[in-house]
């Protein structure tokens, strides 16, 4: 995203400056992670309504809200993330195979994709086989 969060800072800006300041922000970031807290004006956004293409300007369903948050907080997240989904795949907990959340390379479309390959046999077949799928469901959770 282009725009800055409530800071005005872009992400830019933080590029150029970053060298200058690495032991800082290293600091800081690790005193958050040590806290398990990150600063307030971090989680506070700034509300930009983005117009929907063919809708009426003056109907509120013309438009797409969205936060901006600042970019030095969205920095840490990616930290928190990359970290736990390292973890999560070299340490462990051993996690099963239906397991998509937090591992590297899955996604939500993976989780779609596979039961979609799971079931398709049983539509295909008119419907012999559905507690197949009852049992697949039962071990997703």
């Amino acid at each position: 995203m282009k725009a800055p969060g409530p800071d005005g800072v872009h992400a830019r800006v933080l590029a150029v400056v970053f060298p200058h300041m690495e032991v800082s922000v290293r600091e800081l970031y690790t005193a958050c992670l040590r806290s398990g807290r990150s600063p307030v004006t971090w989680k506070t956004g700034r509300l930009c309504l983005v117009r929907k293409e063919g809708r009426s300007a003056d109907s509120s369903a013309a438009y797409r809200p969205i936060v901006l948050l600042d970019e030095a907080g969205k920095a840490l997240e990616w930290v928190v993330a990359s970290r736990l989904c390292r973890h999560l795949s070299v340490e462990g907990p051993d996690l099963i195979e239906a397991q998509y959340g937090f591992r590297a390379g899955r996604s939500t479309l993976d989780a779609v994709w596979d039961l979609r390959s799971h079931t398709s046999g049983v539509v295909d077949g008119g419907g012999e086989g559905i507690g197949s799928i009852v049992r697949y469901c039962e071990y997703l959770q």
